[in-house]
């Protein structure tokens, strides 16, 4: 089963991304609302991939994505953004995300980026 980590600010869209996840048959194993905790959530459960979303307290996305990636260079990283967050999304994926979503997302996005991000992976492995 794929295990995943959401972090965002906004409770109501880590419980919109929880939903469509586990829908689907992907495990949640936590939510973090800052990028410290999601940073320590990481190193405990070592997911297969990790939500972050750019504006976050105490620690933003991308400043996580790179504790992460220093860290377990393997990580797989899904950088979440609004059009606000646009320019910085690209800059993300120039430092190591592996995709990203833009909000508001729906079932199908969500879906495509997994399968996306678990296909490069797999071929990855096989090389």
């Amino acid at each position: 089963m794929i295990q995943v980590i959401i972090a965002d600010e906004m409770l109501i869209d880590r419980k919109q991304l929880r939903k469509i996840l586990e829908h689907n048959g992907i495990d949640v194993v936590s939510e973090s609302s800052n990028g410290i905790h999601a940073f320590n959530e990481f190193r405990i459960f070592k997911p297969d991939i990790i939500f972050l979303a750019l504006a976050m307290p105490m620690m933003d996305g991308i400043t996580t994505m790179k504790r992460i990636k220093e860290a377990y260079d393997e990580a797989k990283v899904i950088l979440v953004g609004d059009e606000e967050s646009r320019r910085h999304l690209f800059e993300g994926l120039e430092l190591g995300a592996d995709e990203y979503i833009m909000k508001p997302y729906n079932q199908t996005q969500i879906n495509k980026v997994i399968h996306k991000v678990l296909r490069d992976f797999e071929q990855l492995k096989v090389k």
